[in-house]
């Protein structure tokens, strides 16, 4: 196992934070509890100074032993002092005065060391240290191994799902693929967050880079948001953190770096730290350097910021295509066509499909809705009074309805979905061409997908 030792005089900055943080689970505090009880937290056996059987006869042969036998897992105080007294070793008594270097690769400061408190803290920080640090280790090699199994399974419905036939296809199977990654990942404990550094990663980042392909080849960016959140998928997230693994020893430090500080899934506590005296911290090595630490995050920076262009996507608005107005300059022709829409003098009727045409494989389709208004005539004042004390006047209507006549020529349309006379849609395409006349406005529009069918008042499809 590889030993990173830490420059002497430099208390590891993922400790001195966390001894900063206060009280709470996982967070180290500065001479109070560490939150491991006898027995601890993490799941292991019940441990303490009191419960190590040592054999040695002597203070200088027991601390000896201590060193050998102490573990992350046997913290029951906070202080070395108390430690060292529950083991049945003179609590004033001074390591140094007898002892060589019992470790040299975890106390490379142990010459330093004069105090009896600071050496004492040395001695058994060094022993939490080496202890946890192969546990983070293996934790480690469980989660790599986790990971690869997962890729190994689902990789190929990765490739099954972009050969599908078309657009809305891809997108159904993406969408469950990556519900199907994350819930393996969850089953086996090696789900993290986007939000973390050990989260959006492998086939996980893979998987969200093809849900945006899928809709920058079919022109659909501005509604990646919208499926990506449908899918539990934060885009911006992924783009702040969305990356392949690094190599085995990066990634193993990102991982020992993370769990240093939050514990590990596997149950393995956060590292636990000691009540720091002199230079007790300052002698020993942890299981990651202030420098490995920089070094692992420039990798893992320049990994995300390479990654992050397959997440980039256009953000456009969509207008209503009756009431929106001008178009959003990224999308100016692109239109949201839904009839249940209104303007201050009149509303739009659903939209319903009147004739379909199919064609080359996609379709064209002839919409229409209707605008409607009321205009007010031969009112008459009457002898009643509202409730704003005016008085009320009754009045004859003359109604209006304008017809709206769209024609969209789709690409493409979904699979299973045959549009009917009648069925009422909802649907984004781009404007070719509008044309007014008094009592009709028709549309050219090429369409981009559609949202919603409703047939008979059921909804027999939803995209979005």
């Amino acid at each position: 196992m590889k030993r990173v030792a830490r420059s002497l005089g430099l208390i590891p900055a993922a400790v001195a934070g966390a001894l900063l943080a206060g009280a709470g689970c996982g967070k180290l505090i500065k001479g109070g509890p560490i939150g491991l009880g006898v027995g601890g937290s993490s799941g292991g056996a019940p441990g303490g100074g009191a419960g190590l059987a040592l054999s040695g006869r002597g203070d200088a042969a027991r601390a000896a032993e201590l060193y050998k036998k102490f573990t992350y897992r046997d913290v029951t105080a906070s202080d070395a002092t108390t430690l060292f007294s529950s083991a049945g070793i003179a609590g004033n008594y001074n390591p140094k005065k007898d002892l060589k270097n019992p470790d040299p690769t975890w106390i490379p400061g142990w010459d330093a060391l004069e105090l009896t408190d600071e050496a004492q803290t040395a001695l058994l920080q060094a022993a939490i240290n080496r202890t946890w640090t192969a546990q983070a280790h293996d934790d480690y090699r469980r989660h790599r191994a986790a990971w690869k199994a997962i890729d190994g399974a689902l990789r190929p419905k990765l490739d099954q799902a972009l050969a599908e036939g078309g657009y809305y296809e891809r997108a159904t199977a993406l969408a469950a693929l990556y519900g199907e990654v994350r819930a393996r990942a969850e089953a086996e404990r090696v789900y993290y967050a986007a939000s973390t550094p050990l989260g959006a990663v492998g086939l996980e980042n893979d998987v969200v880079r093809a849900m945006v392909q899928i809709h920058r080849d079919a022109h659909l960016e501005f509604l990646v948001d919208e499926y990506l959140a449908k899918a539990g998928v934060d885009l911006r997230k992924f783009l702040g953190a969305g990356r392949p693994f690094a190599a085995d020893d990066v990634e193993r430090d990102l991982f020992t770096a993370y769990v240093q500080q939050h514990g590990s899934r596997f149950d393995t506590p956060a590292l636990p730290a000691l009540r720091d005296y002199g230079r007790g911290f300052a002698a020993v090595a942890w299981p990651t350097s202030d420098e490995r630490d920089r070094a692992i995050a420039q990798a893992r920076t320049k990994l995300v910021t390479d990654n992050a262009a397959a997440l980039a996507v256009i953000d456009a608005r969509a207008p209503n295509l009756f009431t929106g107005g001008t178009g959003d300059a990224a999308e100016p022709a692109l239109r949201l066509i839904d009839g249940k829409t209104s303007t201050a003098v009149g509303s739009y009727t659903p939209v319903v499909v009147d004739k379909v045409t199919r064609k080359d494989g996609g379709a064209v389709v002839e919409l229409e809705s209707k605008y409607e208004q009321s205009f007010p005539y031969d009112c008459k004042t009457t002898d009643q009074w509202d409730a704003h004390g005016e008085r009320v006047k009754q009045c004859k209507y003359k109604h209006v309805a304008t017809r709206q006549q769209l024609t969209v020529t789709f690409g493409a349309l979904p699979a299973g979905v045959e549009l009917q006379r009648g069925d009422v849609v909802t649907l984004y395409a781009d404007l070719v061409a509008k044309k007014e006349s008094k009592d009709k406005v028709t549309y050219q529009l090429t369409g981009r997908a559609l949202a919603s069918v409703v047939r008979d008042g059921e909804p027999i499809a939803t995209y979005w």
